[in-house]
């Protein structure tokens, strides 16, 4: 590794002998340029020059230990051999967010994907869950059987509005991905739901690291931000077709759905509310059973919503959301001790004032934790992504927030 670090000096300069975690390295050092991503790329040049090229993968981070412990004398100790008086803002920052920059060093193959066959059996039991939940959704007063629910759901056009959007958010992450010059799995892997929601949206893995924090934003960020702007279109324009049909055997035609289940998001209910109005939703209902007929789309648009609400709420910290949020903040600002932790509060407190179908998500979170892998940081992982794009994450939490609280 010195054929690496010797030659940089001014780029990152070591101050103590390397830490092995696991078959890695962990240098402290010391650093004058500010720019992140000057640094890793000043070093990769000197890595491609040397014999280690294909050989180690490089990041430069924060790493928290050095200073969790540290006493006054020890912090200013600190802030001086960072820079003097110069640098004192940038190392009281370094020490009052516990994160003094690190190298480390890692072997290339660093995949992490869960064996092929968990993650084709994890989304086969989603897609049935779901092609069946929709099936139902056509026998409002009787219970089908299996195969029936199954045949009403893999011809109705709710399944092809749901899968469609899933694949555009797909090809969007692989062409964010191909930008930004990292691997990812070729597929998702569907997280099935319980009750409710058949699925809560899919886990991607990253299988080498991005360039910068920007570039994990994004990927973590645009597609469940764009399927939930497509879900809302759908909900729209099917509230309006649904507004259009008097015919009692048209009605009868549409898929039922249940009055409680769409009270479970403030966005839908209000969105109805603006659009068609509850008395008129109500008068659709046929006596017989608590659930409403629907134009496909609203349903589409409905789960949609819920799904990519889910998604971009940073429930863990290598979910498209968690993603979004610690390039935005910080990767230690969003654990179980920061934004997770936020996060899993929040859907707790919002089942206990909605009813099951939020507590659903919290089960999920922790009862599918072998869909995800470990998250691997950026090359740089320093500079946090760009402010706009932490405004960008704030849009999208209030959305969600809306989306998942109750009416």
């Amino acid at each position: 590794c010195s054929e690496v670090l010797d030659p940089n000096p001014k780029l990152f300069s070591r101050t103590a002998k390397p830490r092995r975690i696991g078959s890695a390295f962990l240098f402290d050092g010391k650093v004058v340029e500010e720019d992140g991503n000057k640094i890793i790329n000043g070093l990769k040049e000197t890595l491609e020059k040397s014999s280690l090229k294909d050989k180690i993968n490089l990041f430069y981070l924060r790493d928290p230990s050095p200073t969790i412990e540290m006493d006054e004398v020890q912090q200013a100790d600190y802030i001086q051999t960072n820079g003097g008086e110069e640098d004192i803002g940038r190392a009281l920052e370094l020490v009052n967010g516990f994160e003094p920059p690190a190298l480390l060093i890692t072997g290339k193959n660093l995949e992490s994907d869960k064996p092929v066959d968990t993650r084709v059996g994890i989304t086969t039991f989603a897609f049935l869950s779901l092609v069946t939940t929709i099936g139902a959704l056509y026998y409002p007063n009787v219970e089908p059987n299996y195969i029936d629910e199954f045949v009403a759901g893999i011809q109705s056009p709710v399944l092809v509005y749901l899968l469609g959007t899933f694949a555009f958010q797909h090809v969007i992450q692989l062409l964010l991905a191909l930008k930004g010059g990292f691997k990812i799995s070729p597929l998702p892997t569907i997280i099935p739901g319980l009750w409710g929601i058949p699925v809560v949206g899919s886990a991607v893995s990253i299988n080498s690291p991005p360039k910068n924090n920007n570039d994990m934003f994004d990927f973590g960020f645009l597609a469940p931000f764009v399927g939930f702007l497509i879900s809302y279109g759908f909900l729209v324009l099917g509230l309006e077709s649904t507004t259009q049909l008097t015919n009692a055997a048209d009605l009868a035609q549409l898929p039922h759905f249940e009055l409680d289940a769409l009270k479970q998001s403030f966005l839908t209910s209000a969105t109805i509310e603006t659009v068609m109005g509850t008395n008129v939703l109500l008068s659709l209902a046929d006596g017989v059973s608590s659930s409403v007929p629907l134009d496909p789309m609203v349903i589409a648009g409905h789960l949609g919503l819920m799904i990519n609400a889910f998604q971009m709420i940073p429930t863990q910290v290598d979910t498209n959301g968690g993603r979004a949020a610690s390039s935005a903040l910080g990767r230690f600002s969003v654990g179980y001790g920061g934004l997770c932790g936020l996060s899993f509060l929040f859907l707790l407190v919002q089942a206990y004032r909605g009813g099951s179908t939020t507590l659903d998500f919290v089960i999920l979170l922790y009862s599918f934790r072998v869909i995800f892998s470990p998250e691997m940081p950026c090359q740089n992982d320093v500079d946090k992504a760009s402010t706009a794009r932490l405004v960008a994450l704030g849009i999208s939490l209030a959305l969600a927030c809306l989306t998942l609280s109750p009416a």
